[in-house]
């Protein structure tokens, strides 16, 4: 169906209002696009009166009409509505029910009342069908129409005027003047028999309706001339809606694309009955409409590619015209948001735009701030590259940080705004500020590090001044030592700190920072005289043994002493040993200041037994002064030796000298006898005599030793060599050690000889059974991998030690099983199954000793079987096993192991072998297989495969030395906790090696004398380097000992070198803060140079020179240590700011003199010249011009001023009141769960006990007079419902308070700091003032002398020189400063006149 035909049925019969097809019918018909240009038309009237033939005929329309041959009946059911054909504007018809209807009945008249009510809340024009022989009469069937459209009209609230057209059908004769004066006449009178409400009670039917009348012949008789009517009717719906039309009044109207809405809205809330608020309507219709335009613009915008890609982009970097096409973006978004909802209310449309806005802007924020981002990471980047090139090329720093700072604080403004959205007002100060805050930082940090550097290299040549001339003379040590060493560090002192002053004049340094430097670069060549006393004091020991042997060894002519017997020992003792003395007394304390002391004279009279006649007597006690800690004269600061360490060191020294004196007086006697009884060619000839006897080359050490003699000594030298020798040291855990016992004589050395090929003493049968080994021997073997060591043990059961002295088989025996892997048990074959078995009392030792030991791990007991008879080794191993538990069994064990089995401490083997006597060859066989069981013996498997709890080989001797001395004292061994020990002493010894190694190192000498100059570039690195080369060579050698104690001695190794290294590191760091701040200094100077504002460029080069210092203290970190720069970057902090302070001092006094020298250039000669004429206009004349050129100086003085940023003062009291109320106040909302009405007293009681006030909304009952917060539960809350406890409060409270109590502190602080600006910037206005004032005042002082010269006839000579001399003494006050003395001699020199 054609558009202009479209029609759908509105409302059916029942009431129900079809939504589906007038939406339909709003597509179908574009009433959308109509804006408010479209008109409703809408007819009314009786049932079967023609209304759907009218509007077919009137607007081309298809309602469906009566059919007349099949009578008259309903046609029209419910409301139809359709669009009219080609009228303009868009024309929208609807035709309803018709009333009276005999279907609905009498009595159902609700659908009439609620139809019209529908009709006329959304028609423009209404069409009232009547018959014209209804006019005039009081039944006609149109009465109840007209009654039923003004009751309802009650009802509407609406600001317009309806069009009531009522159409006359089947016009008669009677003129239509007079049926529309008679059919006026009854609406009158129906109008006013309507009930009106209260404010419509006199209101003329005029101001609800606009009343037409047509009339039309019948359509049945007179068809050609009714649709010739219909056709003019036709004329006057076209242009409706303008001015005048049918459908003038637009007041109220509803847009096109709000109608389907409107319209459903309006039915429903006439089906419930409600009157109708029209203008309250429109406006939700409007904001319906308007927010579902609203939410299609945002969101056709998120899904907008060139959105997408904009924000795609600035995710990764700056966007040029980032603000031009985000602002075209939304503008498009806004501006189709505009025109779509022109036609609805203008509040409504506004608002919904501002929240639309405000939704994009919330939208785009992100990508905006992600710019700006952008923008400053940029700009810092750049700036620091910039400001390190300036540097590179010789720019001051101060000039450089200044222009670096302003360029690109300029860049970045000139950024922002390009990023500017015109939508928004965003400000980017935030931002702004921010990177100003890490311009300043870098550039403190790199100013600081110049300031640390130029410090560090002036301490490196005081030290190097220093350091040698020092160490040289107290090597001298005579009278004059001291006197020399402190004017020495006088004459450099001075000459550092002068060169010291003239480098920190770049830096522009405040008198009291530079005194403090100066001081502090004093007192370091102090400490370096100091710390060279205190290292000579260290070895003063030696170099008195060294002064006393050059004394003593050497003639006056520095030639040997030949001790021939002419010498005088005695003397040359003496002297020398005086002459070390001097040494010790200068080597005693520090003497840098004037006072005398009586050290000398009180050792030589306590030591030697005299005085120097050259030093006072006081002081020196009647008893030995030398037993004190401390001098009488010297501080305990300046005291190097005490007295009691000198009599301790004169008498070790004594000692030691006391050999040389001895063999020189032995020398002396034997040179005395030699001349006396040896011929002289004899002595000639004696020296090629000696050289015959020579010692002979050692034979290649043998490597086996005597570990234990027989009586039990310890052989720690010979282990010692032994270890050496066989290089044991080296194996790390690759070893295993093996011992053998047996009964005396059994033949064991023969079996390792064979088995190990070692060198053990053997019997000799023949010189008969006697004791060989004695205690324990220990070779290496010969060609076993891995390196093995064998101990044989002595032989148990021998008559040469008895049969009650078996403690040391005992021992011996705990001994082995302690330090061995596998213990060969030596047996003859006959014994194995006897009772009385020479093995039985071995065994028993073995597992007696072995209840003692506290052993992780299994050890092997391999039974050697000798002199195997026929019997099959199975039957022979089988006994044996029994003989053994049975004798395990026997042993008494501790309760831990009452029942423990044999197997839980050793791995049994069985072996035997053939009698070495008889069956030598055999024998021989049998021990070259059993030798291939001992390779690869550690291996998982092996022999000695249970590798638990070995001691690492290097502390082998060690714990074999230690364990032997618990055995001997009795002791239970514990071996986990002695390999413990063990490599506790191992460990320490290791890290000890290496940290002497590293003292010496090369690398790292060489490293810290090119930190002493100046900054070392990757200092961290190679520190690391060498502290992590010196730490895994310690980890290699340690690797095989207990884990928690190498760790702890690795920690303490760490420890130890990191104190080594840290001066290096202090030192590094000082250089950085020289260097930063040297190099702050120049570039703010350059800065402020190139016309930078002081703030900004201030700003920029603290933040561009602390983050270069930040850099380089990382480059000096060192990975071992967690060390912080806080303290040095701190006090380069606190230089950068004393500097800046002082800068700006000096630039705001420079501008406050640039003012006044203007406004003494434009008030004195016109104030002199005013006053030299003399009128009555002179003094207004000088005043105005004073306030004029006082405001104009003020003003530029104004904006001169804004660079150096003096602003306001905040309340910070109640700023940090407020914030913390708001915190509490979350924390009393969050303290419980509060689902019920129930009341609680918990903000209140927070209140009370952490602020101390209280809330007067709440209730103040449960407030205790004590603390109320020393509980666990709340009086009003069940424990159920309670999230945090009183108690918990006050912690989180107290907690609170802390940390936050930082950022308070910091901003009173900086409050402050600002605060002295602007007193400053109110004493440099006030000046100004002053100065102005004074120099008006000062010309009116000469003038007004001239003019009391002049008037001398008029005035008394005693006042005209009176004013004379005021006059001159104001002109003098104005020459020596224009100050307020000035402007007061001018006043009395005005008032005399």
């Amino acid at each position: 169906m054609a558009e202009e035909f479209y029609s759908t049925q509105l409302i059916d019969r029942d009431g129900e209002f079809n939504k589906s097809g007038l939406s339909d019918f709003v597509k179908a018909v574009r009433l959308a696009e109509c804006g408010l240009s479209y008109a409703v038309v809408s007819i009314m009237g009786p049932q079967s009166s023609g209304k759907s033939t009218l509007l077919n005929h009137l607007f081309r329309t298809n309602f469906r009409e009566m059919d007349a041959p099949e009578g008259r009946s309903q046609t029209t059911k419910g409301i139809w509505m359709v669009r009219c054909a080609e009228i303009d504007p868009c024309t929208i018809v609807m035709d309803l029910e018709g009333t009276d209807g005999r279907e609905r009945g009498e009595d159902d008249t609700a659908f009439e009342k609620q139809s019209a009510l529908f009709a006329l809340a959304v028609s423009d024009i209404v069409l009232i069908n009547m018959w014209c022989h209804d006019i005039g009469r009081e039944q006609a069937a149109n009465r109840p129409l007209l009654k039923t459209v003004f009751q309802v009209m009650m009802r509407l609230f609406s600001p317009r005027k309806t069009t009531l057209m009522f159409v006359i059908r089947d016009k008669t004769k009677t003129p239509l003047e007079k049926l529309e004066t008679v059919l006026r006449e009854d609406i009158q009178k129906i109008w006013g028999s309507v009930p009106k409400p209260e404010v419509h009670k006199e209101v003329p039917l005029s101001e609800f309706f606009n009343v037409e009348v047509v009339a039309l012949s019948s359509y049945e008789e007179k068809e050609e001339q009714f649709k010739e009517q219909v056709a003019n009717l036709r004329q006057r719906f076209f242009r409706s809606i303008a001015p005048g039309g049918l459908a003038g009044d637009r007041r109220g109207v509803v847009a096109a694309s709000g109608f389907a809405l409107s319209a459903e809205r309006i039915w429903k809330v006439i089906k419930e009955n409600k009157d109708l608020d029209l203008p309250a309507h429109k406006v939700m219709v409007a904001t319906v409409r308007c927010e579902e335009i609203a939410n299609e613009k945002f969101d056709h915008l998120t899904a907008d590619e060139e959105w997408c890609q904009l924000k795609a982009a600035v995710k990764n970097g700056i966007v040029p015209g980032f603000g031009k096409k985000l602002s075209s973006i939304l503008e498009k978004c806004l501006s189709g948001y505009d025109m779509e909802v022109i036609y609805f209310d203008e509040g409504v449309r506004t608002a919904k735009r501002q929240q639309l806005e405000l939704k994009l802007l919330q939208l785009v924020h992100p990508a905006y701030q992600s710019m700006l981002g952008h923008l400053r990471s940029k700009t810092l980047v750049d700036l620091k590259e910039t400001l390190d090139k300036g540097l590179e090329r010789g720019e001051g720093f101060s000039v450089a940080a200044r222009d670096c700072t302003q360029l690109f604080m300029s860049k970045f403004d000139e950024g922002s705004e390009d990023a500017a959205i015109e939508q928004a007002k965003w400000d980017s100060s935030k931002i702004r500020d921010k990177l100003q805050c890490d311009v300043d930082s870098h550039i403190a940090s790199v100013r600081a590090a110049k300031l640390s550097e130029l410090t560090a290299q002036f301490e490196g040549h005081l030290s190097k001044a220093l350091a040698e001339p020092v160490e040289a003379l107290l090597h001298a040590a005579s009278d004059d030592t001291w006197p020399a060493i402190k004017k020495l560090l006088q004459k450099e002192t001075y000459s550092a700190t002068s060169e010291f002053r003239k480098a920190l004049s770049a830096y522009e340094l405040d008198e009291a920072t530079f005194e403090k430097m100066r001081a502090e670069l004093e007192e370091y060549a102090k400490n370096v005289v100091e710390s060279k006393a205190k290292e000579g004091a260290g070895r003063v020991l030696s170099r008195m043994k060294d002064r006393f042997t050059t004394l003593f060894s050497l003639d006056s002519d520095s030639s040997p002493r030949a001790w021939t017997g002419e010498e005088d020992i005695g003397a040359i003792t003496k002297t020398a040993r005086s002459a070390s003395l001097k040494l010790l007394s200068v080597m005693a304390a520090i003497r840098l200041d004037d006072d005398k002391d009586n050290i000398e004279n009180t050792l030589l009279h306590a030591l030697v037994g005299a005085t120097n006649p050259n030093t006072t007597n006081k002081g020196i006690q009647s008893i030995d002064p030398l037993y004190s800690s401390s001098w009488e004269e010297i501080s305990p600061k300046k005291t190097l030796i005490t007295p009691v360490q000198c009599k301790s060191l004169w008498s070790q020294f004594k000692a030691e000298m006391e050999y040389s004196v001895t063999q020189a007086i032995s020398a002396q006697e034997a040179n005395k006898r030699i001349k006396k009884e040896v011929p002289q060619a004899v002595l000639v000839g004696l020296p090629a005599a000696l050289g015959i006897v020579s010692l002979l080359e050692m034979a290649e050490e043998s490597c086996s030793t005597q570990l234990i003699n027989g009586d039990g000594k310890f052989n720690k030298s010979g282990l010692a060599d032994f270890v050496k020798a066989v290089k044991l040291a080296e194996c790390g855990l690759s070893y295993a050690v093996v011992s053998i016992m047996g009964p005396q004589s059994s033949g064991k050395s023969t079996l390792l000889n064979h088995l190990f090929r070692t060198n053990f003493s053997e019997m000799v049968a023949l010189k008969g059974r006697s004791q060989t080994t004695k205690g324990i021997w220990m070779a290496g073997c010969a060609e076993i991998d891995p390196c093995t060591i064998v101990m044989d043990l002595e032989g148990t059961d021998g008559r040469e030690r008895g049969e009650d002295d078996t403690a040391f088989e005992k021992q011996s025996a705990l001994f082995a099983l302690a330090v061995s892997d596998i213990v060969l048990i030596n047996m003859w074959c006959h014994d194995i199954g006897r009772e009385q078995a020479a093995n039985k009392p071995l065994l028993k030792i073995v597992f007696q000793v072995m209840m003692r030991l506290f052993s992780p791990r299994k050890t092997t007991l391999m039974f050697v079987i000798r002199d195997k008879t026929k019997t099959p080794l199975e039957k022979l191993e089988t006994v044996l096993r029994e003989d053994i538990q049975k004798i395990w069994g026997s042993v008494p064990k501790p309760e831990v192991h009452k029942e423990s089995p044999l197997s839980e401490f050793f791995n049994v083997e069985v072996v035997a072998l053939s009698s070495y006597e008889h069956e030598e060859e055999q024998f021989k066989e049998q021990v070259a297989n059993l030798r291939q069981r001992f390779f690869r013996s550690i291996a998982p498997g092996g022999l000695a495969g249970d590798r638990r709890g070995v001691v690492a080989a290097s502390g082998f001797a060690l714990c074999a030395e230690r364990i032997w001395k618990d055995i001997k004292e009795n002791k239970d061994l514990d071996l986990p906790a002695h390999k413990v020990l063990v490599a506790t002493v191992r460990c320490e010894e290791i890290a000890n090696e290496k940290f002497d190694y590293l003292t010496a190192d090369e690398e790292w000498c060489q490293l810290k004398a090119a930190v002493k100059s100046g900054i070392v570039p990757g200092f961290g690195k190679k520190l690391s380097s060498i502290l992590e080369k010196c730490l895994s060579g310690y980890d290699m050698e340690v690797i095989y000992f207990d884990e928690g104690v190498r760790t702890a001695k690795r920690q303490q190794l760490e420890s130890k070198l990191l104190q080594l290294v840290h001066p290096a590191y202090q030192s590094m760091l000082g250089h950085l803060r020289s260097k930063t701040l040297v190099g702050l200094k120049e570039a703010l100077d350059k800065g402020l140079e190139r016309g930078e504002g002081f703030s900004v460029a201030a700003r920029d080069c603290t933040q561009l020179f602390m983050s270069k210092f930040d850099e380089g203290s990382e480059d000096a970190a060192i990975e071992q240590a967690k060390w912080d720069s806080s303290k040095i970057r701190d006090k380069l902090q606190c230089d950068v700011d004393s500097h800046i302070a002082s800068v700006r001092a000096a630039k705001l006094s420079e501008l406050t003199a640039q003012f006044e020298g203007h406004l003494s250039k434009a008030l004195a000669e016109p104030v002199e010249a005013l006053l030299h004429a003399a009128s009555d206009d002179t003094w207004p004349a000088i005043k105005k011009l004073l306030q004029k050129e006082t405001y104009s100086a003020t003003s530029e003085f104004q904006k001169a001023l804004s660079a150096y940023e003096l602003g306001r003062e905040e309340d910070i009291g109640a700023i940090t009141k407020t914030a913390r109320s708001a915190s509490l106040k979350l924390l009393s909302v969050m303290a419980a769960i509060r689902l019920d009405d129930d009341k609680d007293n918990i903000e209140n009681t927070l209140l009370h006990a952490l602020v101390g006030a209280t809330n007067p909304n709440t209730t103040n009952k449960g407030i205790q007079s004590i603390d109320p917060l020393y509980s666990s539960s709340w009086e009003e809350i069940s424990p159920k419902k309670t999230l945090i406890t009183p108690v918990q409060c006050k912690s989180l409270w107290t907690q609170f308070k802390a940390e936050t109590e930082y950022t308070v502190t910091q901003a009173i602080s900086a409050q402050e700091a600002i605060k002295n600006n602007k007193v400053l910037r109110t004493v440099v206005r006030v000046g100004i003032f002053t100065a102005a004032g004074a120099l008006c005042l000062s010309g009116v002082g000469a003038a007004a002398g001239a003019a009391a010269v002049g008037a001398t006839g008029i005035i008394s000579g005693a006042i005209a020189g009176a004013a004379a001399g005021a006059a001159a003494g104001a002109t003098a006050g104005a020459t020596a400063g224009s100050n307020a003395g000035a402007a007061a001699a001018v006043e009395e020199v005005a008032e005399s006149t």
